[in-house]
């Protein structure tokens, strides 16, 4: 009987453990940046926050909102500004602190939309600096310097972390309830 009790405990340790090693998750970020002509981008990404618990590798934009107009089913394609310009970029990055940007929200194929990138992406580098941008058919083209000051995001709390138990928790909790059984059944005998 120990040693059922014994094994499942250190089942339960060790599932927890493992299921419980830092693997980014996805989440929910709002987001907005103020244009120097004061234009509006503002929206909803979903993405995961990494190690450094500031930079988002952006998955998909749930809301993609300029100047208050709804452009989110006009949405099509989110991708490295890097990658619109002929650029290699891993990841679509967007960072809660704005440091790191490199994102294109495109709304046709000729990537009419808004761009922001940093000066330490590949286009950053060969570009000198660092640019935020909007283009659509009715605005035409604006160009700026991207200013870190006037970006703003946050993980947004949907409450959907509460409906679903994490697995290593999940696991634990039978692995405790198994041991206070075998140990109930020990009791009894």
């Amino acid at each position: 009987m120990k040693l059922l009790l014994k094994s499942a405990l250190v089942a339960g340790t060790i599932a927890t453990g493992v299921l419980s090693v830092g693997v980014a998750e996805a989440a929910t970020f709002g987001f907005s940046y103020t244009f120097e002509d004061g234009s509006l981008l503002s929206g909803e990404v979903e993405g995961e926050l990494q190690d450094d618990n500031d930079t988002v590798f952006v998955s998909s934009v749930l809301e993609f909102l300029f100047n208050d107009i709804d452009l989110t089913s006009s949405i099509d394609s989110v991708l490295s500004y890097s990658e619109v310009t002929g650029f290699t970029a891993p990841e679509t990055v967007m960072s809660l602190s704005g440091t790191s940007m490199d994102f294109a929200i495109c709304i046709d194929e000729v990537c009419n939309g808004v761009g922001i990138f940093d000066s330490e992406t590949p286009l950053g580098e060969a570009f000198g600096g660092s640019l935020a941008a909007y283009a659509f058919p009715e605005t035409g083209l604006m160009r700026e310097t991207y200013a870190e000051e006037s970006w703003t995001m946050a993980a947004l709390d949907t409450g959907d972390e509460a409906s679903v138990p994490e697995p290593s928790l999940a696991l634990g909790l039978m692995a405790i309830a198994a041991g206070s059984k075998a140990l109930k059944r020990k009791r009894a005998a």
